[in-house]
């Protein structure tokens, strides 16, 4: 079913002439891939100690997903803590232990009523900075998706954070930066919202598992930045309740496919009415 007979069937208006065209030649690229390039951290005095996890403190950069603290919780009951695994905390300037790293870990030792857990401490260490070399530096049960990097970004901009600063905080480049923005700027968070609960590894009730993997390079190259935002959020429902299974492939750009075997045109957005 493409996207026009989509509206039709569930009653919806569909006028072309509502939509914001931007006539320009598409980008014929079938596989969207999301780079991200990380700056490595400084060295700091550490040292490694044994906590008690009733004294640590989480530090919400991003979503808890349960579906992880679940898996991990599951992995410890059958093998045990890896103790080589470390949480990574900050000690700040009033003693407190913050987890920098783990923060999904400690959550499954808190269900578990595990008492001590083994750290690695940076005093007066930068969270941000630690948290997103700890995600990319180690193979970790939650790596960072697109949804935490927006979380990321948009927290450090609520703090007066210009571009520059956020490179220098997490080490994300510039364009990484930019390209995030413009998604924030152009896409509205309950759409967001929306295609977070079917991205693979966070999922929902009806999906525990999610059935697509969204990135920044997908949105910017799937049109939706050319829409209004009513047709934002019908394309993105259609999307995902009506095409489960077709990986990288669906972009208004792409493919003629995702539309129902229209014909090919050179406006992003004509075809949605030409299928």
């Amino acid at each position: 079913m493409c996207f026009k007979q989509y509206l039709l069937d569930n009653n919806l208006e569909f006028e072309p002439e509502d939509l914001e065209r931007e006539k320009q030649e598409p980008k014929v690229n079938l596989k969207v891939e999301e780079t991200i390039e990380i700056k490595e951290i400084q060295d700091l005095d550490t040292y490694y100690s044994t906590e008690k996890v009733k004294d640590l403190k989480p530090f919400i950069i991003r979503d808890i997903r349960q579906n992880i603290v679940d898996k991990i919780k599951e992995n410890i009951q059958k093998n045990g803590y890896y103790k080589a695994r470390v949480l990574t905390i900050v000690k700040d300037n009033e003693e407190d232990l913050i987890i920098a790293d783990g923060n999904h870990r400690l959550q499954a030792l808190i269900d578990l009523n595990i008492e001590t857990v083994p750290c690695i401490t940076y005093p007066n260490g930068d969270l941000y900075k630690l948290s997103v070399q700890g995600n990319i530096a180690e193979n970790t049960f939650a790596p960072l998706d697109l949804f935490d990097w927006l979380s990321i970004i948009q927290k450090l901009k609520n703090k007066g954070l210009i571009h520059e600063q956020i490179n220098e905080k997490i080490g994300l480049t510039k364009k990484n930066i930019d390209d995030h923005s413009r998604l924030l700027n152009n896409i509205l968070p309950s759409i967001l919202d929306f295609a977070k609960k079917h991205q693979i590894g966070r999922g929902n009730k009806k999906l525990p598992n999610g059935n697509f993997n969204f990135t920044e390079g997908w949105f910017r190259n799937s049109g939706l930045y050319d829409l209004n935002e009513e047709y934002q959020f019908l394309f993105m429902k259609w999307f995902c309740e009506e095409k489960k299974d077709f990986g990288t492939f669906g972009t208004l750009k792409n493919t003629n496919i995702l539309w129902g075997g229209g014909n090919f045109v050179k406006s992003n957005i004509e075809i949605i009415y030409k299928c």
